[in-house]
Parts: structure tokens; C-alpha cells; sequence
């Protein structure tokens, strides 16, 4: 992951698939923690977790990957209630 002048966040390679596996695990939470959600709004919620990933991953980075998945169920629960 690097920086630029502008503060905006590049990952690699290697970031990127770490952040990919992290939506995958988070998003089978969202499942099981939600069986009777609107399954036709599936597709716009997963959007949505992986921007609040890659925000939190741009502001925190990738050294505490629970306290991210636990920032981004927070705020995926607060958004559907």
C-alpha cells in the first residue's frame, strides 16, 4: 500500500486479494447474521461493504483486519436497519 501527495491510498496486488478474501469472509457474516434479508438488494450491499472496506482500509490500513471486518459489519448493520 502506498501514499501520494494527494493522500490517496494505492494497494498492491497482494493488498487487493488480502482486501478481497476480507470481503468474502465478511460478507458470509452478513449472510448468516441475516438470513431473511432482501435478497434482491444483494448485489447493491455488497457494493457497499467493499467501499466501507476499502475506506477503512485507506484510513486504518491493514494491520488489524478483525477491527476493520468489525468496522464494516457496524456500519453495513447500521445502514439496514
Amino acid at each position: 500500500m502506498t501514499s501520494h501527495k494527494s493522500k490517496k491510498v494505492s494497494f498492491d496486488a497482494a493488498c487487493l486479494r488480502l482486501l478481497e478474501e476480507l470481503f468474502e469472509s465478511t460478507w458470509a457474516i452478513v449472510q448468516a447474521r441475516h438470513p431473511f434479508r432482501n435478497l434482491e438488494k444483494d448485489p447493491d450491499l455488497q457494493n457497499d461493504l467493499r467501499r466501507k472496506l476499502f475506506i477503512l482500509a485507506e484510513n486504518c490500513g491493514l494491520s488489524h483486519l478483525d477491527q476493520l471486518q468489525r468496522s464494516a459489519l457496524e456500519a453495513i448493520s447500521q445502514g439496514n436497519d
